[in-house]
């Protein structure tokens, strides 16, 4: 049976930092202190939420650094907060400090005289604590079944984050946790979708045409990307556009495909058409007349927080792509940093940028 082991008595004499390391040690350096604040900050949040009470992570930042530069001189591990340590005296009904100057006292008694007498206990007593304070934590397994049902995204990052934590260590489970959210919220943001809006009979109201009973202006369509639009998007957003509003110009596309079809399948050659000249002369026809149901197309900003050069740039071809067909773009409820971005760019959209989408519909009616 493995016991505990040799338990060094007393302090380590206090001494300089060997800086001779520094820069063979830099990049696992800040490796540590990634993780270990990462550590220490979803641990407080855990036991913040569970208790209803906020915490700076600037202050858990601050008080981090202190400690290890404090350490630095005792030739210390790297502190953090410690998962297993908190839910014990979470458990013991601790509530404030004063858990933590009771708890080093005890293991400053512990280093300094009572050492020898744990030296032959099993480490199986130890794992014993830690999995009886874990109890409740470990019970949250129940919640599966309402994440599946809530997003299945938040399963799978619930799934990868507990499975990874338990086979490897809480360290590593945080860090794969961590990259899997940032994966799935990559993927979350390359799910933009545009929606054409309506107005709400009697109120100054647009929302979109598939969920409320709004109407369209004539000659005018509404649209709105529920995302913002930046290098991620820009394309997605684009392609949402043309198939929302399509136009003589992004008809390219089906009139390749007529000649193509000409060319190597002899489309049109007999008197009788096929299927395929059918469905390809029915995509013309209402692409054609959709594009003559509205001169002006206004873009619903009230979602869009940020956008980067490569949405500008999106927006700059969109314009000269619809403007080609005379379907004006016009812009409403942009917020500051929309453009703000939009005069670094030198875009000069300020006769296309309205207060609302009314004031927008109102200048095309007037």
């Amino acid at each position: 049976m493995t016991v505990v082991g040799s338990i060094p008595k007393g302090f380590p004499e206090p001494q300089l930092p060997e800086f001779n390391l520094l820069m063979d040690m830099i990049l696992d350096a800040i490796i540590l202190s990634v993780i270990a604040y990462a550590t220490s900050l979803s641990v407080s949040d855990l036991f913040a939420r569970k208790h209803k009470y906020k915490i700076d992570s600037n202050k858990e930042f601050f008080a981090l650094g202190v400690s290890n530069i404090a350490n630095s001189f005792f030739q210390s591990f790297v502190s953090c907060g410690s998962l297993s340590r908190t839910v014990v005296a979470d458990s013991s009904g601790g509530k404030t400090q004063l858990v933590t100057i009771i708890a080093s006292s005890v293991v400053l008694t512990v280093m300094l005289w009572i050492g020898p007498f744990l030296e032959q206990l099993p480490k199986a007593c130890l794992g014993a604590i830690i999995v009886a304070a874990l109890l409740n934590l470990l019970l949250q397994v129940r919640d599966l079944p309402y994440y599946w049902r809530l997003d299945k995204l938040d399963f799978i990052t619930w799934i990868v984050t507990f499975v990874s934590t338990i086979i490897l260590d809480v360290d590593f489970g945080l860090c794969i946790g961590f990259l899997t959210v940032l994966f799935l919220n990559t993927y979350r943001s390359q799910n933009l979708q545009v929606k054409i809006q309506g107005r709400v009979k009697d109120f100054e109201l647009y929302r979109p045409v598939d969920k409320y009973l709004a109407s369209e202006q004539e000659s005018i369509r509404v649209v709105y990307p529920n995302q913002s639009i930046y290098f991620v998007t820009s394309d997605i957003f684009k392609q949402q556009l043309n198939f929302s509003c399509p136009s003589k110009s992004n008809m390219i596309t089906d009139l390749s495909l007529i000649e193509n079809c000409k060319i190597n399948y002899g489309c049109g050659a007999g008197p009788e058409k096929s299927d395929l000249e059918i469905k390809i002369d029915e995509t013309e026809n209402d692409t054609l007349d959709s594009s003559k149901k509205f001169e002006t197309i206004i873009i619903d900003f009230s979602d869009v927080q940020f956008v980067d050069e490569a949405g500008c740039k999106c927006l700059k071809e969109i314009i000269r792509d619809y403007e080609s067909d005379n379907i004006q773009i016009l812009f409403a409820c942009c917020n500051e940093n929309v453009i703000d971005y939009f005069k670094r760019m030198k875009m000069e959209l300020d006769d296309r940028i309205f207060l609302t989408v009314q004031d927008a519909v109102s200048s095309k009616l007037c």
